[in-house]
């Protein structure tokens, strides 16, 4: 990062220099009528090579510049940048190269920072909770406010927060045991909730505090350092007290399980023997890492009260039956910046991430002037409560046309926005709050943030160029699929005719005419070595060979033509590569020789044997041909002086 800063700060300043009285980007070249500036080049040219730069890398760098930018430019000229497939393909790179500039950093590492520091804590608490719904009328909404806000100053006095959430609380599971949740550290609860709850001191007990579930009260039990994660293999035994026969046998087993291995038995031999959880017993009762409140607490306990690997509990039951949990490892504390990639890639997945988005919007409103026609809502939300509620289609038309919002961008009715929500619901009518939460404030957010998108390229330098490469990118693309790859392939006259014109450059050294011959055994081979010297002179074919041999046994003799160049064959090289027959060759359980019969002369390849090769050479000729026709087409003009300026 220090690098690419000071080399930016270098260019930043030869650019001033260069630009001198004119205040302009330096023009560093002219490809046809377009003028291309010496900081384009510079982009592209410090993407690809080191940061040091001579004059010879920059004559080699600026020869592979102008033909690719007299590519693009045939190729706009061709308006090939207006075809439809060309765009779709455009806008589908660009949303995701705009998904990094569409963020907040700022508040996404403090988001991160935050969850690191509350992650190195597990907080022990108990809540209180009175319900709505997720759209809650006003009237339902101060009922329960009212409500937890009297309960809340009623245990103030009587210092009685369990009996208070035994007899109010509307969480019946958590309700029944005083209001108790348990353990918990950070992104595991209610973001609202969290943020109470690591405010707190133990003994202490939160304000009102508004989630979608309703309004909650919180206590604080007891802060203790982190658990963190583990992970551990175990030896399980199934068996519960509601069948005592089978429960006893269990605890007998997990006990004979345990004083085998503390006799000093192998632990993956004893799980492999013992352990009823059947998908991991043969890998050592290794199970995935894990943290707290995924486990029965008797089992989290257990895990997370081992110190070292390879210490084991002693037995233990759960609801579920006998075990026995080894420590394979534990986590350890990692650095803010060692634990931030893990962190933001968790965070990045959950619904929490929202408010990163939340806090983005907020930003662009400010700073795009955003003004919102606060009337156009509140003469919605009126139709609604004169219709329990709801609003449907035909009294969400009476509104369309009237202002929604203004900000830099300009005004903007509520037509499109209308039209869109009365698609979506039909006939079908839809309550207020969902309406305002899931279709108004989501297409407002959404427009802020795609006028941003809009925005980024004369916003942002970076962003400018990497679109404009990406632009360049598939333009020379399918260009050059046009004009060279797919026509070299397509072309077979033009491919054939340049084979032909090109011969001599595709050769076969000396090759080796050759019969493998493989005899059955040794007595065959006796046989086969005896003919051998009369087909190596010609006087006996490969086929009366083989009939004579085979005569008897069908299978006493095979024989393989092979070609062969040099180093392609042991046997063809131990005769020097020269005409003979080999020594016989024992491997693999097959007894063979060579009789190599004639040694062929260099020859050309034919267009077949050396297509691909052939192919490749052809796509270079027609490019390089291209290119001089396109040279002819757009003259070229460098400026010596602003290119050798990059040398200082």
């Amino acid at each position: 990062m220090k690098k690419s800063f000071l080399l930016g700060a270098a260019f930043i300043l030869l650019i001033n220099i260069a630009k001198g009285q004119s205040g302009a980007d330096p023009i560093l070249m002219t490809v046809g009528n377009e003028k291309i500036t010496l900081s384009e080049f510079w982009y592209i040219y410090s993407k690809n090579n080191d940061t040091t730069v001579t004059k010879a890398e920059l004559d080699e760098y600026v020869d592979l510049f102008v033909k690719f930018k007299l590519k693009v430019k045939e190729a706009k000229d061709l308006k090939m940048d207006t075809a439809a497939s060309f765009r779709n393909e455009l806008n589908g790179y660009v949303d995701q190269l705009a998904i990094p500039y569409l963020k907040d950093k700022e508040v996404e590492t403090g988001f991160a920072r935050e969850i690191y520091d509350r992650s190195k804590s597990d907080l022990k608490i108990r809540h209180i909770v009175i319900k709505m719904s997720d759209c809650p009328v006003p009237a339902d909404t101060l009922a329960a406010y009212n409500t937890i806000t009297k309960i809340r100053k009623d245990i103030l006095k009587s210092k009685d927060f369990e009996g208070a959430a035994k007899k109010y609380s509307q969480d019946t599971v958590s309700g029944k045991n005083g209001g108790y949740l348990g353990y918990y550290t950070t992104m595991a609860l209610f973001y609202s909730i969290e943020n109470a709850a690591y405010k707190l001191k133990p003994g202490e007990i939160s304000n009102p505090i508004r989630t979608s579930q309703g309004y909650h009260l919180v206590k604080l039990d007891e802060i203790r350092p982190a658990r963190g994660r583990v992970k551990v293999a175990h030896i399980f035994i199934r068996g519960t007290k509601s069948e005592m026969d089978t429960y006893n046998k269990a605890k007998a087993r997990i006990d004979e399980a345990y004083g085998k291995l503390k006799d000093g038995g192998d632990w993956a031999t004893i799980t492999k023997t013992y352990s009823e959880d059947f998908k991991t017993s043969a890998t050592g009762g290794e199970l995935q890492p894990f943290g707290i409140n995924q486990m029965v607490q008797e089992f989290e306990d257990a895990a997370f009260g081992l110190k070292n690997p390879g210490d084991y509990s002693t037995p233990f039951e759960t609801q579920y039956g006998f075990h026995i949990v080894k420590l394979i490892s534990k986590d350890k504390q990692l650095t803010f910046e060692e634990a931030k990639p893990e962190i933001e890639k968790s965070f990045g997945k959950s619904k929490r991430y929202d408010l990163v988005k939340i806090a983005l919007v907020a930003k662009l409103k400010k700073e795009y002037g955003f003004v919102e026609n606060k009337d156009f809502l509140k003469k919605l939300e009126e139709t609604a409560v004169l219709n329990k509620n709801n609003l449907d289609k035909s009294s969400l038309m009476k509104f369309s046309g009237m202002p929604l919002y203004s900000f830099k961008g300009g005004n903007v009715n509520s037509t499109d926005f209308i039209k869109m929500v009365t698609d979506k619901i039909g006939d079908k009518p839809i309550d207020f709050c969902s309406f305002k939460k899931k279709q108004y404030d989501e297409y407002i957010n959404t427009a802020l943030i795609n006028y941003k998108k809009s925005q980024l390229p004369a916003e942002n330098y970076d962003f400018r160029m990497l679109v404009n490469e990406y632009t360049e990118g598939i333009l020379l693309f399918n260009l050059m699929d046009q004009n060279v790859w797919t026509k070299s392939v397509k072309d077979t006259v033009g491919l054939k005719s340049y084979h032909e014109a090109n011969k001599t450059k595709y050769m076969w050294g000396e090759r080796a005419e050759v019969y493998i011959v493989d005899v059955k055994n040794d007595t065959v081979e006796k046989m086969a070595r005896k003919l051998a010297p009369k087909v190596l002179s010609g006087k006996m074919t490969k086929d009366k060979f083989l009939a004579q041999l085979n005569k008897k046994v069908k299978d006493n003799v095979f024989i393989m033509d092979g070609l062969y160049s040099k180093g392609d064959n042991p046997m063809v090289e131990s005769l020097n590569f020269a005409t003979g027959i080999s020594a016989t060759e024992r491997k693999d359980g097959k007894i063979r020789f060579a009789i190599v019969y004639k040694i062929r002369g260099p020859e050309p390849k034919s267009l077949k044997e050396a297509k691909g090769l052939i192919i490749s050479d052809y796509q270079t000729f027609l490019e390089e041909e291209w290119i001089k026709a396109l040279r002819a087409k757009y003259p070229v003009s460098v400026d010596q002086k602003v290119l050798y300026s990059l040398i200082k």
